[in-house]
């Protein structure tokens, strides 16, 4: 039962991470394009 939560939880976590992260790299990527286009 505990096991399958702190699965759950850790899974959601990392995926919640991963989220943000992609889009802090697409972001970036945006500004850097706006950069050079400039």
């Amino acid at each position: 039962m505990w096991d399958s939560l702190i699965m759950l939880y850790t899974k959601q976590v990392i995926y919640t991470k991963s989220e943000s992260l992609l889009d802090f790299v697409l972001s970036m990527s945006k500004n850097i394009m706006n950069i050079i286009n400039d």
